[in-house]
């Protein structure tokens, strides 16, 4: 049963948690918009989509926000009560600290339970359409800026990339990027086989299909010596690289996936 010292120290905890949240919750979105602002201004991203950004990048700050939230909202309550003298009254009723403190506890349990499922259940969702998001920036890019992007280094299926300078299609084609200077592994089927190794002076992505110029091709034996090298005009790769992932400057993250889905991929 919840008794009203119970309820006393509960109301006090309420304005310091929820002003901590939302506190550390506009640090971190602004931590994330700040590095963003340059682009944002130069390719005149709509407001719509910078506040879809900030949607969806609150649900994945919210497990690290409900810790130190607690922790404030603690902290504040008890220094109050003991400024005031209040705990003295309390323990001299015959109150022991340990139920004194009963609801700390028991709010630091549920936060601990709801940031644990916020991260399961809500954070995947959430970081796919906050990835989404900064796509529909990325397209905005294409349209007002022939320079889009350096040292772009990203994983896609069995390739990892490394792109020199990404360009917005001379003819104006949205849906085509040229780059120059780019680099391709292409991971090997053998357990412990060495990647075969692609150069090009350029490539281009039309329609998600991705096709290198001037292309060099470098194979390896099982002891890392070259085995095969040779010069191909034009190459295209059997598969299809997403604009999105040229937007990405990371390897990818499986902050997209739940629990279950990471112990199916364990198995």
């Amino acid at each position: 049963m919840v008794k009203r010292m119970d309820r006393y120290l509960l109301g006090e905890m309420v304005l310091p948690f929820v002003g901590g949240i939302l506190l550390i919750v506009v640090m971190l979105v602004g931590n994330t918009l700040f590095p963003l602002i340059e682009d944002i201004v130069r390719n005149g991203i709509p407001p719509l989509i910078v506040a879809r950004l900030i949607v969806f990048n609150i649900p994945i700050l919210i497990p690290l926000t409900l810790p130190p939230g607690v922790a404030l909202a603690s902290a504040w309550a008890v220094n109050r009560m003991a400024r005031d003298s209040e705990i003295t009254p309390i323990r001299m009723a015959g109150v022991p600290l340990r139920r004194l403190f009963l609801p700390i506890i028991v709010v630091g349990l549920l936060a601990s339970g709801a940031s644990f499922l916020v991260g399961d259940r809500v954070v995947p969702p959430a970081w796919r359409e906050f990835q989404k998001t900064q796509s529909q920036m990325f397209s905005y890019a294409l349209q007002s800026s022939p320079a889009l992007a350096s040292n772009k280094v990203f994983t896609f299926q069995d390739y990892s990339f490394h792109i020199r300078d990404v360009h917005k299609d001379p003819g104006g084609r949205p849906d085509k990027l040229v780059m120059e200077g780019v680099t391709v592994y292409q991971n090997s089927a053998q357990p412990g086989g060495f990647p075969t190794l692609y150069t090009a002076r350029s490539a281009d992505d039309d329609r998600d299909v991705f096709t290198l110029h001037d292309a060099d091709i470098i194979t390896f034996d099982q002891s890392g010596m070259v085995s095969l090298e040779m010069r191909q005009k034009s190459l295209t790769l059997n598969l299809q690289v997403p604009l999105a992932s040229l937007s990405q400057a990371t390897v990818g993250t499986l902050d997209d996936l739940t629990m279950a889905q990471l112990g199916t991929q364990m198995d």
